[in-house]
C-alpha cells in the first residue's frame, strides 16, 4: 500500500498554528504517512520533508491549512489545480471556510487517514489578465485604484453587452464562496455557496445607480480600465495576490473547469455559521 501523502501549510505570524502543525505533523508521522511543508516551517520543527508548494502534485491525499480564512485561501486555488482536498483548520475567531480546530489531534489524523469525511466541492473563478496571466480565484479579483489618490474609470461587460461604465474606487467580481469576504463589505449581497453565480459589485461608485449585479455561472464578464492617472492602479486576486497596474488593462473572468474541495467531518449549516458571524461582528454596545 502507498503511504498517504500531506502538506501542511502554516501562518509564520501565528505561533500557534506553527506549534499546531507540530503537533499534527506528528501524529501523521506516527501513522505512518508521508509529511510535508514549507522550507520555513521544516526548519523549525524538523518532522517529516520541506518540498517548495511549487513542486505539489496531485499525489497528495490532501493540503493542511492551519490558521485563518487567509492562510485557506492562499492553499485553495494551489490545491484545485491538482483536484487535491483541502482542510482548514482554523485558530481563534471563527471562519467561513475552515473546519475545525485541533482540539483533538488523535481523533482528527483518524479521520484523514481512513477518509472519513465528504468532500464540499465550490465554483472557481478563471481570471486572465491581457498579459496573458491567470489565476484562479476563490474569493474575488478586484481592480481598484490601488496607490491613486483619485478615482478611476471601468467599464464592466458582460458576454460583449456593457453593463456599466463607472467612477469610482474600482470593482470586484466575486464567488459565492466570496461572498462573505471583500465583497460583503463592499456591499454587495450574501449567497449560499451551493449556489453557482458571477457577483459584481461595484466599490464606492459616484453613481448611486450602479449596484450589484448577480449573472448565471456560464457568463463572460470583462473589465476594461483606461489608464487616467499618474499612480498605478492595483489588481488583487483573493486578498493574497497584489499586483501594480499603470497602464490600460483588460481582465476576463469566466467559471473554471477546476473546483476546490473542503473537507467536511460533518454536514455544514450556513446559515448559522453566517449568524454566528454576525454575533461575532456585532459590536457590544449595540443590539443583536
Amino acid at each position: 500500500m502507498i503511504a498517504k501523502r500531506y502538506y501542511l501549510f502554516a501562518n509564520p505570524h501565528k505561533q500557534e498554528t506553527i506549534t499546531g502543525a507540530k503537533v499534527l505533523a506528528e501524529q501523521l508521522v506516527n501513522h505512518q504517512t508521508h509529511v510535508y511543508m514549507e522550507e520555513w516551517l521544516h526548519h523549525l520543527l524538523g518532522i517529516g520533508q520541506a518540498l517548495p508548494p511549487h513542486q505539489i502534485d496531485n499525489r497528495f491525499s490532501c493540503m493542511i491549512s492551519l490558521g485563518g480564512d487567509g492562510t485557506l485561501l492562499r492553499v485553495s486555488s494551489l490545491a484545485a489545480s491538482f483536484n487535491v482536498p483541502v482542510l482548514g483548520i482554523h485558530f481563534g475567531r471563527l471562519g467561513f471556510l475552515l473546519e475545525t480546530k485541533l482540539t483533538d489531534p488523535e481523533s482528527l489524523t483518524f479521520k484523514l487517514i481512513n477518509e472519513d469525511f465528504f468532500l464540499e466541492d465550490r465554483i472557481l473563478f478563471q481570471a486572465t489578465i491581457d498579459d496573458g496571466t491567470s489565476y484562479l480565484v476563490t474569493n474575488e479579483i478586484a481592480l481598484m485604484r490601488g496607490d491613486s489618490p483619485s478615482s478611476i474609470k471601468v467599464v464592466v461587460s458582460v458576454d460583449g453587452a456593457k453593463l456599466y461604465s463607472l467612477r469610482g474606487d474600482g470593482v470586484l467580481i466575486s464567488t459565492p464562496t466570496g461572498s462573505t469576504g471583500y465583497s460583503l463589505s463592499a456591499g454587495g449581497p450574501v449567497i449560499h455557496p451551493q449556489l453557482e453565480c458571477i457577483s459584481i459589485v461595484p466599490v464606492c461608485s459616484h453613481a448611486v445607480n450602479h449596484r450589484p449585479v448577480l449573472l448565471p455561472p456560464d457568463k463572460k464578464v470583462e473589465i476594461f480600465m483606461p489608464f487616467e492617472n499618474k499612480h498605478a492602479s492595483r489588481v488583487y486576486v483573493d486578498g493574497q495576490i497584489s499586483l501594480a497596474v499603470a497602464r490600460p488593462v483588460r481582465i476576463t473572468v469566466t467559471k473554471s473547469d477546476k473546483r476546490v474541495q473542503f473537507i467536511r467531518f460533518k454536514q455544514s449549516n450556513f446559515i448559522k455559521r453566517y449568524r454566528e458571524k454576525q454575533l461575532e461582528w456585532y459590536d457590544d454596545e449595540g443590539e443583536s
